[in-house]
C-alpha cells in the first residue's frame, strides 16, 4: 500500500537518515590554492599536478584523467590574444558530441602554468587515501572542483561565468553544489 508522507514527517525521515550515514552522501570538502601549496613538499609531484589542474580549472576527476588524451582538450588563441582552454566532457551524454565542449578561459598565470602541465602529462591521479591524508578526511578527488566556484568568485569573476567553465547547465546547480556559504566575496569599485 503506498501512502504519502507529510511535510514534517519527511524531514525526520531525511534527518534520520543523514544522522545514520554521516559518511554517506556528503559533499567532499574544498582545497584551494592555499591548501594545495602547504602539502607541495610532501605529495609526488605528478599527483601534486592532478590536483592543480582540478584547482585552477575547476575540472571533474575523469576530465584531469582525460587530458591525457590529446582528443579531449584544445588552447585556441582568441583574436585579443587571450587564450582559452576547450575540454570535452564525457560526462554530458544528452548533448550532441558538438556541444559537450567547454571553454575556460585561461585569465590567471596559475591557469597558463596548468596548461604547460597538461602539455608536460606529468600528472596522475592520487589515490583517495592520499588526498584524505594531506586534506583530512571530508576531502575527496573533487575537493579542486570544489574550490573553484570561490576562487574564481574572489577574482571577480561572476557566477554566470564560472558556471558555463564548469559546464554546467544552470547556474543554480553551481550555485547550490559548489559554492561555500559560508564564504563571501566583496568587490569594491576602481
Amino acid at each position: 500500500m503506498l501512502f504519502s508522507v507529510g511535510g514534517y514527517e519527511r524531514r525526520r525521515i531525511i534527518t534520520s537518515f543523514y544522522e545514520k550515514s554521516p559518511n554517506k552522501n556528503k559533499a567532499s570538502k574544498s582545497i584551494s590554492p592555499v591548501k594545495l601549496l602547504k602539502i607541495k613538499e610532501n605529495i609526488r609531484c605528478d599527483l601534486y599536478n592532478w590536483l592543480y589542474l582540478s584547482v585552477w580549472l575547476g575540472l571533474r576527476p575523469k576530465e584531469v584523467d582525460n587530458l591525457h588524451d590529446d582528443s579531449m582538450w584544445k588552447v585556441e588563441t582568441l583574436f585579443n590574444g587571450r587564450k582559452v582552454l576547450w575540454v570535452y566532457q564525457t560526462k554530458i551524454i544528452a548533448l550532441p558530441v558538438e556541444d559537450r565542449w567547454k571553454p575556460i578561459p585561461l585569465l590567471y598565470p596559475e591557469q597558463e602554468k596548468a596548461v604547460d602541465i597538461i602539455f608536460s602529462k606529468n600528472f596522475k591521479r592520487p589515490l583517495v587515501k592520499t588526498v584524505k591524508q594531506h586534506f583530512g578526511e571530508e576531502t575527496a578527488l573533487y575537493g579542486g572542483r570544489k574550490g573553484f566556484t570561490d576562487l574564481m568568485l574572489s577574482k571577480g569573476n561572476t557566477l554566470e561565468n564560472i558556471s558555463v567553465w564548469m559546464g554546467h547547465s544552470t547556474i543554480n546547480r553551481t550555485w547550490k553544489s559548489y559554492k561555500n556559504r559560508q564564504k563571501y566575496h566583496i568587490q569594491y569599485g576602481t
